[in-house]
């Protein structure tokens, strides 16, 4: 027994799903080996003996393999590479001869179905899922064209992976497409489990609260990026495309915008827009007008502003950064519950207790209008990524109002954009706008 068929032995004696077997095909004594989890091994048999029947018979095993459609002259670690991905492998009974299989596959991807995480308005209902070949086959069933190009990469040390890459190569930046090229190549060693693992490949920094890619599991958005020159990466286990390059105006444009007329898909952009900057700036203008920069209000209005915290014993910051903990609580909830009860009760929960806070005086009413209003602007934004980074950026911008008031709001503000204006997604700005071949504007 070579070495080779010492370790598939090994192999099945440390796995139960994997299997060795005695088959006769055309005439001829073969042995069978494969994992059955990832195969229908009754399935393939039937359809590998009804190929070997029939005249001729096959005379040698050249031809036998030729009369069933395998793969010859297969290195051993050819063989195991084989085996672990799922294929047939097939031996003479000296082992010297083998032979790779296409087996019929066994149902392990879902079908087909409607987006979880992404609310489709007007459009196609259809969302990519895990298995890589049915997201690249829906992609090119909605953009039938041959300038649509597909590489493929493997990426992992131990536990390789495959990466589809689509592009249209009369729209592309030729530059962006080499970095990226580039960036798979020299990360390939990086075992790619999670979307921390693709951000690492692509020279993301773990500092930077903004990924440097865009994802989506609507194909109508991933063919609109396609032809506005971006490239689309799937990795196969993740339901989503993967967009390269991410520049800023992603946050309030999509393209489901565009089953809208004119005039309302500007109006859906602009309120975005101003849901961006409200979720920023809105906490930290009402830490700066009640306990820095009163005198700019109004007499009247900073007398109501004055009444609505008669009673309460903390500053306002401490006031702002206590309630929103409590909403982030709430907003983390929402997502861990079951779907069917999760909005119910975080929604009562938090009635609830805003009305104990405020009855108890511990927040003021008017900080209650801003809670709200931040927290509905903030997911507002296209990307649950956008939401994260304006989550976050608006306690930086909080602390700078408690310190400087009204100034230190415009000081934040300008921090925040100095901060996306250094970002770089695959070698390209991320305030540069882009469209057609990396051209300008969407």
């Amino acid at each position: 027994m070579d070495d080779l068929m010492t370790r598939l032995v090994e192999l099945q004696s440390k796995n139960s799903d994997f299997f060795i077997k005695q088959v006769h095909l055309g005439g001829m004594q073969l042995s069978l080996c494969g994992f059955d989890t990832l195969m229908d091994f009754s399935k393939t048999l039937f359809q590998l003996q009804s190929m070997a029947q029939g005249a001729p018979v096959p005379s040698t095993l050249e031809d036998l393999a030729a009369r069933i459609g395998g793969k010859t002259g297969l290195s051993a670690h050819d063989v195991e590479k084989a085996v672990t991905n799922g294929k047939l492998i097939a031996f003479s009974t000296d082992g010297s001869f083998r032979i790779m299989l296409e087996p019929v596959p066994a149902s392990l991807h879902r079908s087909v179905s409607e987006p979880q995480q992404e609310t489709v308005l007007m459009g196609p209902h259809d969302a990519f899922q895990e298995d890589i070949h049915t997201n690249g086959g829906m992609l090119r069933d909605k953009l039938k064209t041959d300038k649509l190009i597909h590489l493929r990469f493997t990426v992992g040390k131990h536990h390789r992976r495959e990466i589809s890459m689509f592009y249209l190569e009369d729209q592309l930046d030729k530059h962006t497409l080499e970095y990226l090229g580039a960036q798979l190549q020299l990360n390939e060693h990086i075992e790619l489990d999670n979307l921390q693992n693709l951000a690492q490949i692509m020279g993301h920094r773990w500092w930077n609260p903004i990924p440097t890619y865009l994802s989506t599991e609507l194909p109508i958005q991933a063919v609109n990026f396609l032809k506005r020159g971006r490239i689309i990466l799937f990795v196969d286990g993740f339901p989503y495309a993967f967009v390269f390059p991410k520049v800023w105006y992603d946050m309030f444009c999509s393209a489901a915008d565009r089953q809208f007329p004119h005039v309302i898909m500007y109006f859906i952009r602009v309120v975005r827009v101003i849901s961006f900057i409200t979720a920023l700036i809105l906490p930290g203008l009402y830490v700066a007008l009640v306990s820095v920069n009163p005198d700019v209000l109004k007499i009247q209005l900073a007398l109501s502003v004055a009444q609505s915290r008669v009673g309460i014993p903390y500053p306002a910051l401490f006031e702002v950064i206590l309630i929103f903990i409590i909403i982030e609580m709430v907003v983390e909830a929402i997502q861990r519950l079951p779907s069917n009860i999760g909005t119910t009760i975080t929604m009562v929960g938090g009635i609830i207790l805003g009305e104990a806070v405020v009855q108890a005086e511990l927040i003021s009413n008017l900080l209650i209008i801003v809670l709200a209003a931040t927290t509905i602007a903030s997911f507002a934004l296209i990307t649950i990524h956008a939401s994260f980074f304006v989550r976050l950026a608006k306690y930086f911008i909080l602390a700078m109002a408690a310190l400087y008031g009204i100034l230190g709001v415009i000081a934040g503000l300008l921090v925040v954009a100095i901060f996306i204006s250094h970002i770089t997604s695959v070698g390209q700005p991320y305030t540069e706008p882009w469209t057609e071949g990396g051209a300008r504007h969407e």
